[in-house]
């Protein structure tokens, strides 16, 4: 069962793989993908078809935490990246893998000011949160 959105990885394309986790992203030439930018919504989406499992990096849609979500509707925020291995099934790709991807893929098109809440919630994310969409 694929996730509901924001977690449907249908609606991104894929930009390469870290293991068995697809990194996503919107398509260059979708409106989303120009809109969530400069305001700091733009993020990327791991997503692990064999456990239907989708996580999106940090940005204001996840109030600064990493979003874990499965194909029955849960969604689990996690203040940090080790926190999500912790949460997920399968075994999830290093950190330093996935900041280099964030910087590449994400931040570096944001403008400073979206950077510099990025760095905040780094520092300070609220702790984990359940919800049920």
């Amino acid at each position: 069962m694929i996730p509901p959105a924001p977690h449907d990885p249908r609606e991104r394309e894929v930009v390469t793989t870290l293991g068995a986790w697809e990194v996503r992203q919107f398509p260059a030439s979708d409106a989303k993908l120009t809109y969530f930018t400069p305001r700091g919504f733009l993020h990327l989406q791991l997503w692990h078809a064999a456990t239907e499992t989708s996580i999106l990096t940090p940005s204001r849609l996840t109030r600064g935490v990493y979003e874990i979500a499965d194909g029955e509707g849960v969604r689990i925020g996690a203040r940090r990246w080790h926190d999500v291995a912790g949460v997920v099934a399968a075994p999830v790709p290093g950190a330093a893998e996935l900041a280099a991807l964030e910087r590449w893929l994400v931040t570096r098109h944001e403008p400073a000011e979206i950077r510099l809440l990025r760095a905040w919630w780094a520092a300070g994310r609220p702790e984990r949160e359940r919800t049920r969409a």
